[in-house]
């Protein structure tokens, strides 16, 4: 028993007495404690906590990120050090001290955040959530503070980076460019109604003046095609039998 309270499985228990380890391990169960006697119990199943952030690309534009952080207390007498888990009777310490912990585990993973997207453009870090999790991780388990604190991390999961809807629609827009590009360059090869499968001469093309203008010269690749070439001039321009089009 822990005061009152029962020692979970889980919770890696330590005892004091005037200052000194007595008793210690998992989940152990003590009888009454004598007043000079002091117990801590430092959980140790996974904990997780997120924080939302924002920083700048290498680029200068402005993008934030919802995180996930998954870790635990791997050393819990480093933990027990460095944070209140005394149990008391009538006091729920515990709970402040997880909160405390989560605050600096949240502190320590954001300014490795912003340094990790802080080296990439924004185009790029829109893309590498897997890249910058993994990179986090990494650099948070080198991290002197966690160390000390006994707190390994597991895990680090980025949701997703986002950009200002104004920078995501010029990006979208650049992305599309080369797409429509040559959409139009194959558009331009193809004839107009389907008129290279029946040419000859357009009866009444007055429908189709609205319509695109063509280059009408000798350097036409389908000029031989045309069994009226140049025999239709209106208003200086020539009529394509092929591509029911007035030239330029």
């Amino acid at each position: 028993m822990l005061g009152n309270r029962p020692a979970a499985p889980s919770d890696y228990v330590i005892k004091y007495i005037r200052g000194k380890t007595v008793l210690e391990g998992r989940g152990p169960s003590l009888l009454r404690l004598p007043r000079v006697a002091r117990v801590a119990s430092v959980p140790t199943l996974s904990l997780d906590t997120g924080l939302r952030f924002t920083g700048w690309t290498s680029d200068y534009q402005r993008v934030r990120a919802e995180v996930d952080i998954v870790f635990r207390i791997s050393s819990p007498n480093k933990a027990a050090a460095q944070l209140d888990f005394i149990v008391r009777r009538g006091e729920n310490r515990r709970s402040s001290s997880l909160s405390t912990l989560k605050r600096r585990v949240q502190n320590v993973a954001r300014t490795t955040i912003a340094d990790e997207v802080g080296r990439m453009p924004v185009r790029k870090a829109l893309s590498a959530q897997a890249e910058i999790g993994r990179s986090v991780k990494i650099r948070m388990g080198h991290s002197r503070l966690l160390s000390d604190m006994g707190v390994k991390v597991i895990g680090v999961h980025v949701k997703g980076v986002e950009c200002s809807t104004e920078l995501a629609e010029a990006i979208e827009a650049e992305n599309l460019r080369p797409a429509l590009v040559a959409g139009q360059a194959y558009s331009a090869t193809i004839p107009i109604n389907g008129s290279a499968d029946r040419p000859g001469r357009c009866s009444e093309p007055s429908a189709l003046t609205n319509a695109p203008s063509i280059e009408c010269t000798d350097s036409c690749p389908f000029r031989d095609l045309c069994e009226d070439y140049m025999r239709d001039i209106r208003g200086g321009r020539a009529w394509c039998t092929l591509f029911h089009e007035f030239s330029t």
